[in-house]
């Protein structure tokens, strides 16, 4: 336990080193925030009640999308993997570290946005755990898809690619940026596939639903199942 707690915090820090993956994890998201808020607090009425929920899932999904698949990247299609295994450490190891790592990063980012955006923008700070538990879920549900991708995907530009097949409808919506109402329906029948989706509408109800949050456990659950299944099999 003290070896993966450690090789957790030693991966937290060569994130803060990579130069792309801290684009994603921060760079990117909150300047986003920092000059999008504004803009949409002058065009759309009442969105200093979402503008936190709806910074949080943009910066989520980039982080889990386009930052996470790559250490996985980097251990299991490179010869780092037969390290791992002529040492005798578990591959599972390799995910759990980066997932954990991934999730620290995510979260310190929308912690940042969730307490400077009542500061700058004079956004509606959040209080009830319900947003807490959909932005928690949501971003498990994120880097499980996310992990997928690094370990089944051999080359980075392609699970980039991947990435923004989920990143871009993710935007588009799920309603952070278009309300849902204004859509039309096909688009809103697909948009259900998505986590954010159901990030957004948990973290932004004054009180926990089931559906939200099921599909994001059983998301999580799925998708570690299928990475779990993917590493003990390398082994």
């Amino acid at each position: 336990m003290t070896a993966l707690l450690s090789n957790i915090a030693l991966q937290w820090k060569l994130n803060l080193r990579d130069k792309e993956i801290l684009t994603v994890y921060y760079i990117v998201p909150l300047v986003f925030y920092l000059f999008m808020s504004g803009i949409f607090k002058t065009i759309m009425p009442g969105m200093d009640q979402t503008i936190i929920p709806t910074m949080c899932v943009f910066g989520a999904t980039m982080g889990a999308m386009l930052g996470s698949p790559a250490p996985l990247i980097a251990v299991f299609a490179t010869d780092i993997k037969k390290s791992y295994l002529v040492g005798g450490v578990p591959l599972y190891s390799a995910l759990i570290v980066n997932f954990v790592s991934a999730f620290i990063h995510i979260f310190i980012m929308s912690c940042i946005i969730v307490f400077t955006a009542p500061i700058f923008f004079n956004a509606t700070l959040p209080t009830n755990l319900t947003f807490w538990i959909g932005l928690i879920l949501f971003i498990f549900a994120s880097l499980s898809i996310s992990s997928i991708f690094g370990l089944y995907v051999k080359d980075s530009s392609k699970a980039s690619m991947l990435g923004q097949c989920i990143f871009l409808p993710t935007v588009m919506l799920s309603g952070i940026m278009i309300p849902s109402s204004m859509l039309p329906s096909i688009f809103t029948t697909f948009a259900k596939i998505l986590p954010g989706t159901w990030g957004f509408e948990l973290m932004t109800s004054n009180e926990l639903t089931m559906q939200p949050i099921l599909f994001l456990v059983v998301i999580s659950i799925a998708g570690l199942i299928i990475c779990f299944g993917k590493t003990l099999k390398s082994n």
